[in-house]
């Protein structure tokens, strides 16, 4: 929904999922690293899950 709006709206945006740190995100917006091309690490679920 968000690339969708972004090219309706004709914004450069990127969208990252759960894997992508918030400090890399914020820190590629402000000019300090380069955004990442691909997920930082490999994709999981919450942390937070209960156990079965």
């Amino acid at each position: 929904m968000l690339i969708f709006l972004g090219s309706r709206l004709n914004l450069p945006i990127h969208v990252y999922g759960p894997e992508t740190h918030m400090t890399s995100i914020v820190a590629a917006a402000l000019g300090l690293c380069r955004a990442p091309d691909s997920p930082l690490a490999v994709q999981t679920t919450g942390q937070f899950l209960l156990p079965d």
